[in-house]
């Protein structure tokens, strides 16, 4: 079912008055289970199918455990802010490409240029002598790595490095989460059920989901374990990894 709009359209906000405060809303709007943003709709509400995981009956044992605890906590995005800003500088040489580029991903950024300009993988070359920090921003071909159009367009070389402002929006980031985490346990103190839903959001292009409870199945030894894992569009860029991804937030919550 598709969600109607929420509001009436606006002018575009900058990023920079997004971050800083600056920027001023008519009016704001909720939605059921809206965790951040105007679009709610989402085609995989479900969550990954890999990331749930059940064993025993956690509902049942949280039920008539004879102490158990339940509480939810959130955890806000997280930027990518390395001392190195994402850069990048492309040329042509007929139909050879050259990308200077800070990744640690250069066969993914060889193979993405190859697909999009129709070459053959040998007429890409990829350069990156030294990545800088990181932080899990570089890992992935983002829009400044594909330069090289601009370059064959004006026929010289072309360079980008992103702005400290910039990065916080063209680079990834870690997603904001909810968790709601339930612990029982018998008189003797020993765990009985755990329960960790996590719900954390991705972008529209994208089904990248904050793996909160991966460590949390495999921390304790418990019978009764239920992890599951949602997903809410919101309209924004594509979150990808960052450092440890899942645990930090995770383990936030869980420990």
């Amino acid at each position: 079912m598709k969600t109607p709009p929420l509001g009436k359209a606006a002018d575009r906000v900058e990023a920079a008055d997004k971050l800083t405060g600056r920027a001023k809303y008519a009016a704001e709007f909720t939605a059921p289970n809206m965790a951040h943003a105007v679009v709610v709709t989402s085609g995989i509400a479900a969550g990954r199918d890999g990331l749930q995981y059940k064993r025993g009956d956690a509902a049942a044992a949280l039920k008539v455990a004879a102490f158990s605890v339940e509480v939810t906590y959130s955890t806000p995005v997280q930027h990518h802010h390395p001392l190195e800003p994402c850069a990048a500088l492309t040329e042509w040489s007929g139909e050879a490409l050259t990308l200077h580029v800070s990744s640690r991903n250069v066969n993914g950024v060889k193979a993405v240029a190859a697909g999009v300009f129709g070459l053959p993988p040998d007429k890409v070359c990829v350069v990156c002598p030294v990545v800088g920090g990181a932080f899990g921003s570089k890992g992935f071909t983002w829009q400044h790595d594909l330069l090289a159009a601009a370059a064959k367009a004006v026929g010289r070389p072309v360079r980008l490095v992103l702005t400290r402002r910039q990065m916080a929006v063209l680079a990834g980031h870690r997603p904001e989460t909810r968790q709601t985490v339930g612990v029982a346990a018998d008189q003797g103190g020993k765990l009985v059920a755990l329960r960790h839903a996590a719900t954390s959001t991705t972008s529209p292009v994208a089904e990248f989901a904050e793996a909160c409870g991966e460590m949390t199945k495999r921390l304790y030894s418990c019978g009764n374990v239920d992890v599951s894992h949602t997903l809410l569009t919101v309209n924004r860029s594509s979150p990808v990894f960052m450092r440890a991804p899942g645990e930090t937030p995770g383990l936030f919550a869980f420990e």
